[in-house]
């Protein structure tokens, strides 16, 4: 992402695009110290980046409901989901003014060899590109972009009803569309008699919570953890049924985590891809954190990859840890503090 970021303000340090005096938008904004000059609104939901934000004092919003027409210039890091990033584009086209540019960049593998493509399909012309970084940024005025095209975009990447009208979810959340199948195995060997306060750690849209809230009747709050605030917000929606036994928190997990109390449970998947050891460190820094917030033989729940090796952190800051099941390329284990 760092050379996604460098690629996309390129065209300011070459001087083929002046944000002096302009009225800037950027759609998941990460910090650079270019932010400190000129007028800029910043969005993002994921906490991680938000807090980098902050800590540089660069004001954020973590929503992407901007639809003002008022904006000179729009800076788009695209994400790796596609209709997100469609989703993003139209989002800055329909906020931009008439004679507004819009500046998008990825990885190549990412995404960045499509962005031309992309751009041509909202009907924007006369493109300027540059590749480095083994990325590639993409920029154009939108004098007569296709309006239906960017509205269409815009509504398949709006909050929907998901699974049979069951839950709210919107497109970027992990996992956004389905029932993780590693959720699904959890909530499979899940006991009914969990009680007290506990925490559903990356929460997502819910079904995790839902299920512990339908099923343990014990249960008297969970806290529910995400670092996407898009997911928080669904969330909240979906378990609104539980009010009184629900709080909501927008939460970065990987780093020190400080507890609003001490918890009996704690149940989780936590967020991972194949073969990335930056997603088992996360798994890890998840562990670690829920170790802190549990009271003495509190109970952590947690089903992950079958590949990733969680065993020796379990081993290192829980007293007693158990495989309770292992199938379809999933671990569930229950950890005691």
């Amino acid at each position: 992402m760092k050379d996604a970021l460098t690629t996309l303000f390129l065209p300011v340090h070459n001087e083929s695009i002046s944000i002096e005096g302009k009225k800037i938008l950027f759609l998941n904004a990460i910090y650079d110290s270019l932010l400190a000059d000129g007028n800029w609104e910043c969005r993002q939901v994921f906490k991680p980046y938000a807090h980098t934000l902050e800590s540089n004092n660069i004001q954020s919003k973590s929503d992407y409901e901007c639809n003002s027409k008022s904006y000179d210039l729009a800076f788009i890091l695209f994400p790796k989901n596609i209709a997100e990033g469609l989703f993003l584009i139209a989002t800055a086209l329909l906020s931009l003014k008439k004679d507004g540019t819009l500046i998008c960049a990825a990885e190549n593998k990412a995404g960045g060899n499509r962005l031309s493509k992309i751009l041509k399909d909202f009907d924007l012309k006369d493109l300027n590109t540059i590749s480095k970084h083994k990325c590639r940024v993409v920029w154009a005025g939108i004098s007569g972009f296709d309006q239906i095209e960017a509205e269409k975009a815009l509504k398949a990447g709006e909050p929907k009803k998901i699974l049979d009208g069951k839950y709210l979810s919107q497109t970027g959340i992990y996992g956004w569309d389905k029932i993780d199948l590693g959720s699904k195995l959890l909530c499979d060997v899940l006991p009914s008699d969990l009680k007290g306060y506990g925490a559903d750690f990356g929460c997502g849209y819910g079904y995790l919570a839902d299920y512990a809230l339908e099923h343990c009747p014990k249960i008297k709050h969970i806290e529910c953890h995400d670092a996407d605030h898009r997911a928080i917000m669904c969330c909240a929606e979906n378990l609104s049924n539980y009010e009184g036994r629900t709080s909501y928190h927008w939460t970065d997990l990987s780093a020190p985590f400080k507890p609003r109390r001490l918890l009996d449970f704690i149940i989780m998947n936590p967020p991972f891809h194949e073969g990335k050891k930056t997603q088992n460190a996360l798994g890890k820094a998840f562990i670690k954190n829920a170790s802190k917030v549990l009271r003495r033989k509190g109970e952590l729940w947690m089903v992950a990859n079958a590949h990733l090796p969680y065993e020796e952190t379990l081993e290192t800051y829980f007293f007693k840890v158990e495989k309770i099941v292992e199938k379809q390329g999933f671990k569930v284990y229950r950890a005691e503090k």
